[in-house]
């Protein structure tokens, strides 16, 4: 088993590596660099330019192998979640970079036409459309702003919609127990379902945020998806520690062409669909906490925000000079790769907690 999981290891690392160098000369030629934020440190404004959804590649190599030579049900949900959010991150990606071209005036034009046929396909469109209205409207009054790519209310619309499917396989598949250090499994009854759901939103859009410096959410990825690895060898989860260290190889491939200075970035079709898979894994595995201690930096990079912003609602003093954690840092004076590397290690150390607790 554990020469099975260093085989697609070596594999996936090998396939994503060979294939980058044309996979960014295509990024390149077809300009899909992403503008910078506006709202970042001043010194981040020298990568304006750089080519993003770069973790578009790996992804599809951990899709394709794990399709051909790693399949059962467990993989068939965790395949389900990665490539929605993937899909999710590269549409959010697509519309920020052409934002200002005819893409989506073009779509609107086709779809016009069709859903005003008749009242029957008008009220049918317009009912289909009720759900997204109501979360436009309630994103709208917590103050979320849509900077050009997939509005928050449809992220959250799609992302709850894949949180509540991989909630209610798991429940249905293992039980609605779920495993705590020294207590075993904890039965959680009608709580199950939403409290997975809520974990699973709050660390995906977790680690999407973290994705803001250099290397920082490869490598911390990398970091929790080894210990994922780790804990699925040690359990006799075959499939599981396949995926995982396929994963792991993509993630080592990018990091290569990602650490400062970033020739790419992952963009939102990496960050979402690595945080999807992460997330998966840790659940299959019914050891689900492992992610909230070996993500504990992305955990606290998602508080970061949430405090940050609940403080501006209540007008009180902010807690940090701007969010998430890694840009408070930045502002204090750490050079990027100081916060990157310090991340990384606290990272590794939380990852050797996880294991300790997993086996408890």
């Amino acid at each position: 088993m554990i020469t099975n999981a260093l085989g697609f290891l070596l594999l996936s690392t090998f396939l994503t590596f060979v294939l980058y160098p044309p996979f960014i000369n295509f990024l390149y030629r077809f300009q899909l660099q992403e503008p910078i934020n506006p709202d970042v440190p001043r010194a981040h404004f020298a990568k304006q330019g750089t080519p993003t959804a770069a973790g578009l590649l790996p992804i599809a190599v951990f899709l394709l192998l794990n399709l051909l030579f790693n399949r059962s049900a467990p993989i068939g949900i965790l395949l389900a979640t990665t490539a929605v959010l993937a899909i999710l991150g590269l549409g959010e990606d697509i519309f920020k970079i052409y934002r200002q071209s005819r893409l989506q005036k073009t779509i609107r034009s086709r779809i016009v036409p069709i859903v005003t046929l008749s009242d029957w396909s008008w009220n049918l469109y317009k009912m289909a459309l009720f759900p997204w209205k109501v979360f436009k409207e309630i994103f709208r009054a917590l103050g979320a702003q849509n900077v050009g790519g997939v509005a928050p209310y449809q992220k959250i619309m799609v992302q709850g919609a894949m949180g509540a499917i991989l909630a209610l396989w798991l429940a249905t598949v293992g039980g609605t127990g779920i495993y705590i250090p020294v207590l075993g499994k904890v039965e959680m009854g009608l709580f199950y379902i939403p409290l997975v759901m809520a974990v699973f939103l709050f660390l995906v859009n977790s680690v999407s945020v973290s994705d803001g410096l250099d290397g920082l959410v490869g490598g911390l990825l990398t970091i929790a998806i080894t210990a994922v690895l780790a804990l699925a060898l040690i359990l006799g989860e075959g499939d599981l520690a396949v995926a995982a260290a396929t994963l792991i190889g993509g993630l080592v491939a990018f990091l290569y062409f990602n650490i400062y200075p970033a020739r790419v970035f992952a963009g939102n079709v990496g960050a979402l669909g690595w945080a999807g898979a992460l997330v998966a894994l840790s659940f299959l595995m019914e050891r689900s906490f492992i992610i909230l201690v070996a993500g504990g930096i992305f955990v606290a990079e998602g508080l970061s925000v949430l405090l940050q912003v609940g403080a501006a609602k209540l007008k009180i003093r902010k807690p940090f000079l701007m969010a998430p954690l890694h840009h408070h840092f930045e502002m204090k004076g750490w050079a990027e790769t100081k916060v990157t590397m310090r991340f990384w290690l606290f990272g590794g150390f939380l990852a050797f907690l996880a294991l300790y607790l997993s086996l408890l």
